[in-house]
């Protein structure tokens, strides 16, 4: 009793009048957000204004049926709340179904779903359909229309498949989520958008897609997009386990440990798990990711921020952990000064609800996109307008600190606190050999390989191929490195070939005239042939009850 009126007292005294105009936002949570061409798209969730959520207690308000957006530019709004007059509003129409579906629900399903960015286009997967469906919503951001397209390769549209991790690349042209529930689902589904007017997916799941160890089968966790390798690859970590096990209440045994890194080639479809060292989080689910490069290519860092601890310590934090890449080590970056509107005095608050939120603007900051805040357990603000919360923020990778404006000039520089740990200085790393060694000998290789903008997706692996032989990529590492010696030789082969007739013609002055011969024939890919698995589009573990994470998503 005496805790709870000390609660309320301090959640009283934390409350401020409504500062903006009536119609500005000032929380929001649940959204999936996406930055295509310095625009900072966003839609679903929950969201409070100045003028409906002045009291203790209130209740956020579901969304209109919008998709909206902010410019990101030197008016970012920054440590506020958003202006109504800088946030644009794409209407979507009852006649536009999934689309309708997915920006108009309820609280309880206001994470269930996933947004891939292609060629200017948002592609959003979800929509708690029950009967499997052939279909995602799109979002042409060029002509500002939204429209239904189909998707080749089986009905995997399906359930709300709540907190799913998910992350595009951009390159290869593909969209990947992995994980979720609600249907409990395993595997990963792989989709090819490289060509707008012939869409298709995939199941990745060990029998029919990829190799290596098994696909992890992960929710609420981070999975990321760096370009490394010839295609890019995924890195995954963090979140629940259904993998370990499922209670009987419907939970994961377990968390994902940090230290457990998982990494997918996108080429190859091949994952491998790969152990990291340094200081990390034990376990965290629900927090916000956001990707930098080496000025001078050398590495990757991941930086996570917030998210929720789970178990009989269940908590929100506000810490930031960065994970190097391919040093794979982790470093604790937490700002010395907490963001302006959290108090220095209380580290008992907390961010979560974050997955989907966070967002790396031009490599050298995050944009934090709402969430929600809590002390310790105890949920602080649902949904009121106050000074401990903004549903924006900004936090410099280079440095990492919190700012109060978006730096649209800003260049990404390596953190002092990460070359410290890891050797180097601002333009790169020196470290980039695990503590515990390389996986495998291929992984160490294709993270120190980078994406051309040339990369061209290959096609799934199939079983059987009655169609006419065409050179495609090896899923093995065997496959891998032999296609590596191959064209090694073959390269070798052609510069040789070059000396020589030029030797020949520096000696004899006039060469008779060659015939023309055919140009080397470059790799051919393969036409993707999508196939829909046995026993259904995605393997469900368990019933429809949909578990429950933590007390986080009662």
């Amino acid at each position: 009793m005496l805790l709870s009126l000390s609660l309320g007292l301090a959640a009283l005294a934390w409350m401020r009048p409504a500062f903006g105009a009536p119609d500005d936002v000032c929380s929001l949570f649940g959204q999936r957000a996406a930055i295509v061409n310095n625009r900072l798209y966003f839609m679903g969730g929950n969201y409070s204004t100045e003028g409906l959520a002045a009291e203790v207690g209130d209740e956020p308000g579901e969304p209109a049926a919008n998709l909206y957006h902010l410019e990101l530019d030197a008016q970012f709004p920054v440590e506020q709340s958003i202006p109504a007059s800088a946030l644009g509003r794409q209407p979507i129409h009852e006649n536009e179904t999934l689309a309708y579906n997915m920006a108009f629900t309820s609280t309880g399903v206001n994470r269930n779903r996933a947004i891939w960015t292609i060629n200017g286009t948002v592609y959003v997967f979800g929509g708690d359909y029950r009967t499997p469906i052939t279909r995602i919503a799109a979002y042409d951001t060029a002509v500002g229309r939204w429209e239904e397209v189909e998707v080749a390769g089986g009905a995997f549209n399906i359930g709300q498949r709540q907190n799913p991790l998910y992350a595009s690349a951009p390159e290869a042209g593909f969209g990947f989520m992995l994980g979720g529930y609600d249907p409990m689902v395993s595997g990963m589904i792989r989709f090819d958008a490289s060509n707008p007017d012939n869409l298709s997916w995939t199941n990745e799941t060990l029998e029919n897609g990829s190799s290596g160890i098994e696909v992890p089968n992960l929710y609420s966790g981070a999975m990321v997009y760096i370009p490394a390798g010839r295609q890019g690859m995924l890195i995954a970590f963090g979140g629940g386990n259904f993998s370990t096990g499922i209670t009987e209440d419907g939970w994961a045994e377990s968390a994902s440990d940090w230290l457990t890194i998982y990494v997918y080639d996108i080429e190859s479809h091949t994952w491998w798990a790969q152990q990291a060292s340094g200081e990390s989080p034990r376990y965290r689910l629900n927090f916000g990711t956001a990707v930098s490069a080496s000025p001078d290519g050398s590495g990757f860092h991941i930086t996570t921020y917030g998210g929720w601890l789970g178990g009989r310590t269940s908590r929100a934090y506000e810490d930031v952990y960065v994970l190097s890449i391919p040093a794979f080590v982790w470093v604790n970056a937490t700002p010395t000064e907490p963001a302006p509107r959290v108090s220095a005095a209380n580290s008992s608050y907390g961010r979560s609800i974050l997955a989907g939120a966070c967002h790396t603007y031009r490599g050298s900051q995050m944009i934090v996109l709402g969430g929600k805040m809590y002390n310790k357990a105890i949920e602080w603000w649902h949904g009121t307008c106050g000074d401990g919360f903004s549903p924006t923020r900004v936090l410099d990778l280079s440095t990492y600190e919190w700012r109060d404006t978006l730096d649209t000039e800003a260049e990404y520089r390596v953190p002092e606190v990460i070359y410290r740990s890891i050797a180097g200085n601002s333009e790169g790393l020196i470290g980039t050999i695990p503590a515990a060694g390389f996986a495998d000998p291929t992984l160490s290789s294709l993270l120190h390989e980078r994406v051309s903008a040339t990369a061209t997706p290959s096609p799934s692996p199939e079983e059987d191929n009655d169609e006419p032989e065409t050179e495609s990529t090896s899923s093995t590492n065997t496959g891998a490195i032999a296609g590596g010696v191959v064209g090694g030789v073959a390269g070798l082969t052609l510069v040789l070939a070059a000396g020589w007739f030029l030797i020949r013609k520096r000696k004899r002055q006039k060469l008779a005239e060659l015939g023309a011969g055919e140009e080397p024939t470059s790799r051919k890919v393969a036409e993707e042939r999508s196939t829909e698995l046995q026993g259904g589009p995605l393997s469900e573990l368990g019933s429809d009850r949909s578990p429950m994470v933590c007390a986080e998503l009662a």
